[in-house]
């Protein structure tokens, strides 16, 4: 959706060869609140950023390599800001949204489904939602994947591939490390090994997206 960043602005390459490091420097686990998250105001309605990175990196400056965000949309249409130098992933969490790329056909994205394009195309959404956003810059060396996963109060087993991003986007979770630890409504939940991780939900309805991150090969 449109925000402040200049269509022109040119995305720096600073946060390529550190965000590999940015991401080791985190232990097993890291906890993010709603609190510590930052929220701001664009032209159709507000955006979460959850996750950055490299560290020191900024949205507005272009030079991150990973972005995680949750964005609602309150107007009936709007214009993608153009961001060449990202891959974008777009998944709804609430209503349903209609993309269109560089003029092509329009898609329609029910919740929980996942378009992934060019954060340089021209893209047009229609449609009120409040949705999540992955963007992963060209060439970093990673790939990205986002799924979302409607619960109850059954136990979750989440397979782990050793760079992972659980959102509680509803309800709240628990999960076992050091004691139980609480992934609040809102909260984000990143872990730096692959395994297994048990979540107990907390609320009779949630969602849970998860975003995995992996190395591509190097040819």
């Amino acid at each position: 959706m449109s925000s402040t960043v200049p269509s022109s602005m040119r995305s720096k390459q600073s946060g390529v060869s550190t965000m590999a490091a940015d991401l080791a420097a985190v232990p097993f686990w890291r906890y993010i609140p709603p609190e510590a998250q930052m929220v701001t105001d664009w032209s159709g309605g507000q955006t979460r950023e959850l996750y950055l990175a490299p560290a020191g990196t900024s949205y507005a400056g272009c030079d991150f390599t990973l972005r995680l965000s949750s964005a609602t949309v309150e107007v009936p249409e709007s214009h993608f800001t153009h961001l060449p130098d990202y891959n974008r992933l777009l998944m709804p969490l609430v209503g349903t949204v209609k993309l269109q790329h560089d003029g092509g056909p329009v898609k329609t994205l029910p919740p929980l489904a996942v378009d992934a394009f060019s954060g340089g195309a021209a893209t047009d959404s229609w449609g009120q939602c409040r949705d999540f956003n992955v963007m992963l810059r060209r060439g970093s060396g990673y790939r990205a994947a986002v799924k979302g996963y409607p619960t109850g109060r059954e136990p979750l087993a989440i397979a782990l591939c050793g760079h992972d991003f659980l959102y509680a986007a509803q309800g709240s979770y628990r999960w076992q490390a050091a004691g139980k630890q609480l992934l609040a409504e809102g909260g984000l939940l990143v872990l730096q090994r692959p395994g297994e991780l048990q979540l107990l939900p907390q609320d009779e309805t949630g969602l849970l997206v998860h975003v995995q991150l992996w190395r591509e090969p190097v040819s």
